[in-house]
């Protein structure tokens, strides 16, 4: 939280980090009112920085007390869940991969997509259990590795040049790209398998794709994953991080994400 706290302290605002476990919802006499310690809570507004989407009531709360609450916890559980992320991106007509969700047996997803093929546990993030079908003779060891598994994500494997854009969006405005590129005989761009990064110029087309993206799934603040497909030159929409990663954009671009979210939920204020 150490780029939330130096934004905070730019921007002169009175920024505290609140543990759900410091948290209660008090409905008494007629009265609703939110308490941290044990003592009433008075906020402007909460930055829900929680990947998971646990804090319906407490959202609930905020919004019957008048307090912003970005991102909401129906958005970000449209964006940890990469199908119902890719059931907004459908609902938006916004350009992905062909996907295929299955519950378990993965033989459907072989004869719908093809190969080369691509495996995404359903909430998996950095790249982490993700696994890559490219031949026939891969099929058993792919299939091995998957048996037993629920909530199978399989998307058609994107032809690339070994990198993919990060594109960060804060309400309605792209604040800059990076381009990852994956480590020499690695097909994921993630930074924890060797990826590095740089900047990315955001042309217009780029730009209102992200926007898109993030309005389809009804997010305040978002990392959008692009891949360039290199067959023809197109955009496809990979996933969408409801968390964005703070560190590595800001070392790349110069560009701080943390103070644009302050930035963006002071609008609320005005």
């Amino acid at each position: 939280m150490a780029a939330f706290n130096r934004a905070a302290k730019r921007k002169k605002i009175n920024l505290i980090f609140l543990a759900p476990s410091s948290l209660a919802m008090l409905i008494k006499n007629n009265r609703l009112t939110l308490l941290h310690n044990n003592r009433p809570l008075n906020l402007n507004g909460l930055i829900n920085w929680e990947p998971y989407p646990v804090f319906d009531e407490l959202e609930k709360v905020c919004s019957s007390l008048d307090i912003p609450f970005v991102n909401r916890t129906e958005a970000v559980r449209a964006a940890r869940n990469k199908m119902l992320t890719s059931l907004a991106l459908f609902s938006s007509s916004l350009p992905q991969p062909d996907t295929c969700y299955l519950y378990s047996d993965i033989k459907t997803g072989l004869v719908q997509l093809g190969i080369p093929l691509v495996y995404k546990p359903k909430t998996g993030t950095r790249g982490r259990g993700a696994l890559l079908l490219k031949s026939d003779a891969q099929i058993p060891r792919f299939a091995a590795a998957l048996s037993g598994k629920h909530g199978l994500y399989l998307q058609s494997y994107i032809p690339n040049h070994g990198f993919d854009i990060r594109v960060a969006v804060v309400g309605t405005r792209v604040l800059g790209a990076i381009k990852k590129t994956a480590a020499p005989g690695e097909w994921r761009t993630h930074v924890a398998y060797g990826g590095t990064t740089s900047a990315y110029p955001v042309t217009r087309e780029l730009e209102q794709l992200s926007l898109q993206a993030v309005k389809a799934l009804g997010l305040d603040f978002a990392g959008i994953d692009i891949m360039v497909d290199s067959s023809d030159g197109s955009y496809k929409i990979l996933e969408a991080n409801a968390v964005p990663g703070l560190a590595i954009f800001e070392q790349t671009t110069g560009k701080c994400i943390a103070e644009a979210i302050l930035s963006h939920l002071q609008t609320y204020w005005r």
